[in-house]
């Protein structure tokens, strides 16, 4: 069977492509006609098609042909390109096949059938905890007590970006950052020395305010204007914005200790997940406001069975994965007594870290040996993917993902003591079995 890199070069010359060779009923034919025949074309016709002349072969590029076949791939994101892709245009004034809808599809269906090679963008001299954020095309990861940022750019210019002290870092911290988040304007991070510390985003030089906290943080989300963090032996502390500066609002206690918390993009409640060592549920939504808990989601489970992760797709669905092993989607829409999908692991190895691209694709990083796995909430029985990063196995150590982000072209994923990334955007050839 025919492999789709090999009909799509990640750049198709096109000046040696005929346009004599294009025929006289197609030339004649209006976009609007042309963009309807293609809508009924796989995508190995049209990357064949895209080949047969100059004139079929940039309309195909940005045809929206590729978004129908949006349900045979994943991580298929064209806003992303589609931005690239008017700048692109404004600065040379043309359409680059980088940015197209077509270079789109062709990246969305290696992170189903391909796995690249994973690159160490950053080696860490002890075992640590880090934590990613990407903001854009700013990735931020924590090493120690400082949170470092570089660019998403090509491989090779990461890794030197990062050696070269990074684009910025922010440092304040006396003890290491365990949880950082990053809003429109401000970096909020929460560390061991019991301090949650704000700096403003383009000047990372000095904290513009730091905020004393009665133990260490375990956990922390932030949002327009209010900060959630989970606290050792101190339940949940939830902060609002008051002016510039941010103050005490109340405190949610809680037996347990708090793993993760995410607060809903509509900005009005927030999720949070404990260790279920305690008589208490595990996974319960509080109104952002008054503190008072909404709704407990899930019933049964086991002791021991916490709460590790947490992710938002949007204000009604949310995304779990803990001690359980299982990842769970949950509706806010409905009653939330059991998930809405349920994707089961078979391998009885929980996931300690996940993201998604807002929509159908989800990655996870597990608990051991640096394993990731992907999957398609279209089709939850089955993982699209699974493997290993960081070489942790070779190295006598078994680290967990402590953190995964996933743009449209690249994996980041952040071990014990290196920070690993994959790009997709090369000619892949399929996995061997």
């Amino acid at each position: 069977m025919p492999v789709f890199s090999q009909y799509a070069p990640l750049y198709f010359n096109s000046s040696v492509i005929p346009s004599s060779t294009m025929s006289p009923v197609l030339d004649s034919l209006p976009a609007e006609v042309l963009s309807k025949i293609l809508s009924f074309l796989s995508k190995d016709d049209l990357t064949s098609l895209c080949q047969v002349c100059r004139h079929l072969y940039f309309h195909c590029l940005d045809d929206p042909a590729w978004k129908t076949l949006n349900g045979t791939v994943v991580n298929f994101r064209p806003g992303y390109f589609s931005s690239h892709r008017k700048s692109r245009v404004l600065l040379h004034g043309h359409l680059s096949n980088k940015y197209s809808l077509k270079e789109a599809c062709r990246i969305a269906h290696n992170w189903r059938h391909h796995i690249p090679k994973d690159i160490n963008l950053k080696k860490f001299r002890q075992k640590l905890l880090p934590w990613l954020f990407l903001d854009g095309s700013l990735l931020y990861f924590s090493q120690a007590s400082t949170i470092h940022t570089t660019r998403v750019l090509p491989v090779r210019q990461m890794r030197k970006e990062i050696t070269n002290q990074g684009h910025r870092s922010y440092r304040g911290h006396k003890k290491d950052v365990v949880r950082f988040a990053v809003t429109e304007s401000q970096v909020i991070s929460g560390g061991r020395d019991e301090m949650i510390l704000v700096w403003n985003k383009d000047v990372p030089t000095e904290p513009i305010q730091s905020i004393p906290l009665p133990g260490a943080v375990i956990s922390l989300d932030a949002g327009t204007t209010t900060v959630v963090t989970g606290v050792r032996d101190h339940g949940i502390r939830v902060l609002g914005k008051d002016g510039v500066y941010y103050k005490s609002k109340y405190t949610v206690p809680v037996d347990d200790v708090v793993w993760a918390v995410a607060i809903n993009p509509n900005q009005r409640s927030f999720t949070a997940g404990s260790s279920c060592h305690q008589d208490c549920d595990p996974l319960s939504v509080f109104d952002i406001e008054r503190g008072t808990k909404i709704l407990s989601c899930g019933s049964n489970y086991r002791r021991g069975a916490g709460i590790l992760s947490l992710h938002f797709q949007d204000p009604s669905i949310f995304l779990s994965s803990g001690y359980d092993c299982s990842l769970n989607c949950w509706d806010l829409r409905e009653h939330c007594r059991v998930p809405a999908i349920v994707f089961p692991d078979e391998d009885q190895t929980f996931s300690y870290s996940l993201d998604s691209d807002l929509d159908n694709f989800i990655a996870c990083g597990l608990c051991r040996f640096g394993q990731i796995k992907l999957w398609d909430k279209r089709q939850p029985s089955r993982r699209i993917q699974s493997f290993f990063i960081g070489n942790v196995g070779y190295l006598g150590n078994s680290s967990p993902v402590y953190s995964i982000k996933v743009s449209a072209t690249h994996l980041f994923a952040a071990l014990s003591q290196s920070l690993q990334c994959m790009d997709f955007t090369g000619n892949l050839c399929p996995p061997s079995h």
